[in-house]
C-alpha cells in the first residue's frame, strides 16, 4: 500500500535524469516509483530500498541511515542496475570546481554534515557519520565519467571493491581497511581532511576533496595541481584498466579522445556509492 508519507514525498520531488553522474548504466534513469518508501518512514538505505522493491528503478530516494541516533532523513541517489543494484551514492564530485569545493571540509564538517546536492551533475556527500550503517554490505562502487577533449562527457566506467567497511569516529579518525581492490579506490585506510589525517597537506595545497589519501591520490575526488588542472577537477590515474564490464576510457569517449594530462585523466564526475 503506497504511504501517505511517501506520496507526500516524491509529489514534491522533481527527478533530473539528464547529464552527468546519473549512476546507472548506459540505459535511462527511472523515477523512482512513489511507494518505493514504505510505511512508517524513509528506508534505512538503497539496499533496503532494492531488496524491498526489486523493480525500483534508479533515481533520487529518501533514507534514513541515522534512524537510531535521530539525525532527520536524507535525499541520495540510488543505483539500482550496476552489478545488482541496491547502491547508496554518498559522495559525488563534478567538474565544476566551484560545485565541488563546499566538499573541500575539516573533519568535523566530513563527520557531521550532508552537503550539497544529489540531483546528476551537482557535487554531494552524504555525512560520513552515515557511511557505516550504509556500507553493512562491504561493497563499493566507484563510477568514472571521464571527460573528452571535445568537452563532452565520456560513457561511464564501473568498478567494484568488496571487503572492508568503514569505522567512523565523530573526532576522528575515519578509517577503512581489507578491502580488495580491482583499481585504487583508496590510497591509504584513513581519511584525510583539511585538518586531520596522514595527507591533510594534499587536501590543503592540491584542492583534493576529503578522501583516503597516503601520498595524494590515484583516485583523485578533485585535484589541482598547475601541471595537471587549473581548479582543481575529478581525476584518476586508472581508466585505462577494465572496469567490471571489460571497457576502458578509449572505448567510451566517441569519436573524441579522453582528457589525459601526464598520468590523469580528467573526469566530469567521479562517483562513490556503497552497500
Amino acid at each position: 500500500m503506497r504511504s501517505l508519507f511517501a506520496a507526500a514525498l516524491f509529489a514534491a520531488c522533481s527527478f533530473n535524469t539528464s547529464g552527468v553522474g546519473g549512476g546507472a548504466t548506459d540505459a535511462a534513469i527511472d523515477a523512482p516509483p512513489l511507494d518505493a518508501a514504505p510505511d512508517g518512514g524513509a528506508p534505512t538505505s538503497c539496499a533496503q530500498i532494492h531488496a524491498d522493491s526489486p523493480d525500483a528503478g534508479s533515481g533520487l530516494f529518501l533514507i534514513d541511515p541515522g534512524v537510531t541516533s535521530g539525525a532527520p532523513p536524507i535525499m541520495t541517489f540510488c543505483d539500482m542496475a550496476t552489478s545488482g543494484g541496491g547502491w547508496t551514492l554518498v559522495q559525488r564530485t563534478v567538474w565544476d570546481f566551484g560545485k565541488s569545493s563546499a566538499l573541500l571540509t575539516n573533519y568535523s564538517t566530513f563527520y557531521g554534515q550532508t552537503i550539497g546536492s544529489p540531483t546528476p551533475g551537482e557535487a554531494f556527500r552524504v555525512a560520513a557519520r552515515h557511511w557505516p550503517i550504509l556500507n553493512i554490505g562491504r561493497e563499493h562502487l566507484l563510477i568514472h565519467y571521464a571527460r573528452a577533449l571535445d568537452g563532452t562527457d565520456c560513457q561511464p566506467l564501473f568498478y567494484i571493491a568488496s571487503g572492508g567497511s568503514w569505522a567512523v569516529s565523530p573526532a576522528g579518525p575515519a578509517t577503512i581497511s581489507g578491502v580488495t581492490q580491482t583499481v585504487p579506490f583508496f590510497d591509504s585506510n584513513q581519511i584525510s581532511t583539511t585538518d586531520f589525517g596522514p595527507a591533510q597537506s594534499c587536501v590543503n595545497q592540491f584542492s583534493e576533496v576529503p578522501w583516503a589519501y597516503g601520498s595524494c591520490c590515484k583516485t583523485c575526488p578533485t585535484y589541482g595541481e598547475t601541471t595537471y588542472f587549473m581548479p582543481a577537477r575529478p581525476a584518476a590515474t586508472y581508466l585505462d584498466r577494465p572496469d567490471l564490464n571489460g571497457r576502458v576510457v578509449a572505448d567510451r569517449c566517441g569519436s573524441s579522445s579522453a582528457l589525459h594530462i601526464a598520468q590523469y585523466y580528467g573526469e566530469s564526475a567521479i562517483e562513490y556509492y556503497v552497500r
